[in-house]
C-alpha cells in the first residue's frame, strides 16, 4: 500500500520527468515552474555544505578563540576542495540530465556508472593530495604556529572524507536529474542534523579534530542513503531494475576494483 507522501512524490517526479522529454516548447510558465523545481534543491545542497562548516565553527567556539580560529584558518581550502568535487558532480549529473530528457535511460544508466566510478577516483586523489599537504597548510597560510596542530588535523580529516563529499552531491544531483526532488532535499538538510548530532558527542571527546570527525561521519552516513537512493530506488538510474538490490552495487564495486587496480599501478610502479 503506497503512504500519501510517496504518492506525491511519484506524481513530483512524473511531473518534472515530462516536463524533461516533451517535444514541444515550454511556455514561459512552465519554464518558470521548471526552473524553481530543479533549482531550489541544488540551492539547499550548497547552503548545506556552508551551514556544516559553520555549524563546525559556532560548536567548537565554546573550547575558546583558538579552536574556531584553528578551522577558520583551512576553511577557504576546505570551500575550495568542496568546490571542486562539486564542478565534477555537475559534469557527469548535466550528462544524465541530457539522456534522460531524450529518453535514453539505458545511455543515463552508462553514465551514472562511470560518473560514479571517475567522481570517486577523483575524490580519492584530493583525499591523498590534501593529507600529503595537510601538516604544511596552516604554515603556508600564515597561522599563528599554536594553531598548526589543530587546524592541520581538521584539514587532514576532512580531506579523508572527501570521498563520502563527493558521493553524496553526485547522489543529490542524479536524483534531481531523474525529477526526484524530495529525496535530496531531505537527506542534505538531515545531514544538518547528523553534523550537530555527532559533534556534541566527539567535540566533547576531541576538540577541533571531533568537529571533523562529526562532519565526516554525517556526510558518510548521507552518501550511504544517496547512494542506495540512486542504485536501489531509482528506476531511471538503478543498472539493473530487475535484479536483486545487492547485483547492482556489486557490478559497480568490481568496476572500482579494476578502475583502481589500473589507477595505481603506474604509481606505485608495479
Amino acid at each position: 500500500m503506497r503512504r500519501p507522501w510517496e504518492g506525491k512524490n511519484v506524481e513530483q517526479k512524473q511531473s518534472v520527468r515530462a516536463l524533461l522529454q516533451r517535444d514541444a516548447p515550454l511556455t514561459k510558465k512552465a519554464q518558470l515552474r521548471a526552473l524553481i523545481q530543479m533549482s531550489l534543491p541544488a540551492i539547499f545542497a550548497q547552503l548545506t555544505s556552508i551551514m556544516m562548516q559553520y555549524i563546525d565553527a559556532a560548536m567548537v567556539g565554546a573550547l575558546g578563540a583558538e579552536a574556531s580560529a584553528a578551522i577558520g584558518v583551512v576553511s577557504t581550502s576546505t570551500w575550495l576542495l568542496s568546490g571542486l568535487c562539486t564542478a565534477a558532480a555537475s559534469g557527469f549529473s548535466v550528462q544524465v540530465a541530457q539522456r534522460i530528457g531524450a529518453a535514453d535511460e539505458q545511455g543515463a544508466r552508462s553514465v551514472v556508472k562511470h560518473g560514479l566510478l571517475i567522481t570517486l577516483l577523483f575524490a580519492l586523489a584530493l583525499s591523498f593530495s590534501g593529507s600529503m599537504i595537510s601538516s604544511f597548510l596552516p604554515g603556508w597560510l600564515g597561522a599563528d604556529p599554536s594553531l598548526h596542530a589543530d587546524a592541520s588535523g581538521y584539514f587532514l580529516i576532512y580531506v579523508c572524507a572527501l570521498p563520502f563529499l563527493q558521493m553524496s552531491l553526485l547522489g543529490a544531483y542524479l536524483l534531481q536529474c531523474s525529477g526526484d526532488m524530495k529525496v535530496p532535499s531531505i537527506l542534505n538538510a538531515s545531514m544538518c542534523g547528523f553534523d550537530v548530532i555527532f559533534n556534541l558527542i566527539f567535540i566533547r571527546c576531541f576538540g577541533v579534530l571531533g568537529a571533523a570527525m562529526g562532519t565526516a561521519l554525517a556526510q558518510g552516513v548521507v552518501a550511504v542513503m544517496m547512494l542506495y537512493a540512486v542504485l536501489v530506488r531509482s528506476p531511471q538510474l538503478s543498472p539493473q531494475e530487475e535484479q536483486s538490490c545487492v547485483q547492482p552495487i556489486k557490478y559497480y564495486l568490481s568496476d572500482l576494483f579494476q578502475a583502481s587496480r589500473l589507477f595505481l599501478q603506474p604509481l606505485l610502479g608495479v
